[in-house]
């Protein structure tokens, strides 16, 4: 068997996937699995160890070509021609898309496989998907941050992968990269049992930074609690004039700066302790390698979407309001305000935490500083998908809610063969994961909990049935604009109704697609309203099973492994 994977994004997307193309290695132990990548990505190629070969796109090369008028005009296209004759040489018997985008849904669309999923555009331009989850993560942009899925869980899912259990990690340390960081820390008179903790202080993009005057005052704080620990700051070649300054004002406590390639920062990250970083790739070879995280997100960083995908990992969120922003947009404040809102001692202490293994003191530390910022543990392994409470979350129908619905839309997405086959286990998960989490919560408060729940979804059934009436009413005259305009009329009541139910308030988005639509023809519109009231049925129908089986499953579950 032959498998293409595409991922034409940056070199942080790539390495955040390496989970997936490990468990996709351990689902074709024997297949051949090609990688399609940016030419930037290739400096991370030795670390693929699940791949067979690195396929390299010349991204900016064609872009060039095609904006340059000194670059003869047909340059590009026999570029594109000639990666197109490679890949079609290979008969791929299965062809993945992990990146959405146009581009990359062009390609997909010149390739030629026998299986292609993920994001492809047909002759006429229309994106289709060959997976309801990857259909999913093309809509679930306009979602809020916390009302979604880990990019990582919606591969693995769209893959068939979610059974996969292999514990190997997902880089491969090189002897190059093993060297270099052996090196560094020669050269700084470290020994190889010492503690090491690795800083990550500059970003991408500035939106994402914390600052630098910032980071000096949490590693000089975090320097005096722990005087045995050595301290890196993490530089690539091009970043070291910009941190000499953040050096220079630690000068007095044990830090260095390791300048270092993608290969021999994932060494030495594995000889770290922990890592403090911002929303960058190196969170996500920590993630691989195995080492403690504590991630500060500011800016557009998105933890819910690419979080440091390890078990255990700690992040810091401002609790500004407009954080996080549009990831194309630059900052529309005059001045950066969701990184000014964490304070330095709020990091130190975490981090300080975090090093000596103290997670249970990151409750009181959150409740002190609640106000500015939210801190988060990702949790792995209780629900089958990457989760990340908040260290200092109570019980409520709000938060409740989130759970439920996560559980119920992963449940509606895998289809109903799958569903019928997994609802069981899906079950003693989150009954077992609001054990640890609410451990406190008294069996009369969760029946007061569920029952109301459970009255609210028997009244949207209700609903639903009056809806399908209407729909075969509207069948035959759905042309007719008054007669549309009064069941659009039905929905809005509806959906003005869910405002009050946490539980069901996902349904607003799709509520809204069909409500606003006034453009499409009234087909296409009438067939949009059909899918909405199949969606919102199917769902609370998942729902109301999953509020009984927790009902009568509540007492004496099985408490999970502690978050």
């Amino acid at each position: 068997m032959k498998i293409l994977v595409v991922s034409l994004l940056r070199v942080g997307d790539v390495l955040m996937s390496a989970g997936v193309l490990r468990d996709l290695r351990a689902k074709h132990p024997h297949a051949q699995i090609d990688i399609l990548v940016n030419s930037q990505c290739a400096s991370i190629a030795p670390l693929l160890s699940s791949v067979d070969r690195v396929i390299e796109f010349d991204r900016n090369g064609l872009q060039k070509g095609l904006g340059e008028a000194a670059v003869p005009f047909f340059e590009s296209y026999e570029k594109l021609s000639g990666l197109l004759d490679q890949i079609e040489g290979e008969s791929y018997d299965l062809a993945i898309n992990l990146t959405q985008n146009r581009l990359s849904g062009w390609l997909m669309g010149l390739i030629e496989a026998r299986e292609r999923k993920g994001l492809v555009m047909d002759n006429d331009g229309r994106g289709v998907f060959g997976s309801s989850w990857f259909r999913y993560m093309n809509q679930q942009i306009d979602l809020e941050s916390g009302e979604v899925f880990h990019y990582n869980d919606i591969y693995r899912f769209a893959l068939g992968l979610e059974t996969v259990h292999d514990r190997a990690s997902a880089l491969m340390e090189t002897s190059r990269g093993s060297t270099e960081a052996s090196t560094i820390l020669k050269a700084q008179g470290i020994a190889p049992t010492a503690k090491l903790i690795c800083i990550q202080a500059l970003s991408s993009d500035a939106k994402k930074d914390w600052g630098l005057d910032r980071f000096a005052k949490m590693i000089a704080s975090l320097s005096a609690r722990h005087p045995q620990a050595h301290v890196a700051i993490l530089a690539a070649p091009f970043e070291q004039e910009r941190l000499r300054p953040l050096l220079s004002a630690l000068s007095d406590f044990p830090v260095f700066m390791a300048v270092t390639s993608f290969e021999g920062s994932y060494s030495l990250l594995k000889r770290s302790s922990l890592l403090i970083t911002l929303d960058t790739s190196t969170k996500h070879l920590a993630a691989a390698a195995g080492t403690k995280v504590v991630e500060i997100c500011v800016g557009s960083s998105d933890p819910y979407r690419t979080g440091a995908d390890a078990h255990g990992a700690v992040i810091i969120r401002s609790r500004e309001s407009c954080a996080p922003c549009v990831h194309s947009s630059p900052c529309h404040r005059d001045h950066h305000a969701c990184a000014k809102r964490i304070p330095v001692e709020a990091v130190a202490s975490i981090a300080s935490e975090v090093f000596e293994g103290r997670v249970f003191q990151l409750k009181t530390i959150a409740e002190e500083y609640e106000r500015e910022i939210e801190v988060l543990r990702v949790d792995r392994r209780s629900l089958g998908f990457w989760a990340a409470p908040s260290v200092t979350e109570t019980i409520s129908e709000a938060s409740v809610a989130h759970w439920i619905d996560l559980v119920c839309r992963k449940i509606w997405l895998q289809g109903s063969r799958q569903a019928h086959e997994t609802v069981g286990s899906e079950m003693m998960r989150l009954t077992s994961f609001f054990k640890v989490l609410y451990p406190t919560t008294a069996d009369y408060e969760w029946k007061h909990l569920i029952e109301d729940f459970e009255r609210r979804g028997m009244e949207i059934e209700g609903r639903v049935n009056g809806f399908k009436a209407g729909i075969r009413y509207l069948h035959g005259s759905f042309e007719d604009a008054r007669k549309m305009q009064d069941f659009v009329k039905g929905l809005m009541t509806f959906r003005d109704k869910m405002r009050g139910a946490p539980l069901y308030a996902s349904f607003r988005r799709s509520l809204d697609l069909v409500i606003e639509d006034d453009i499409s023809p009234a087909f296409t519109r009438f067939r949009h309203i059909v899918e909405t009231v199949g969606e919102i049925e199917n769902r609370t129908k998942i729902h109301l099973r999953i509020l009984r089986a927790i009902g009568s499953q509540m007492e004496g579950a099985v408490s999970a492994e502690p978050l």
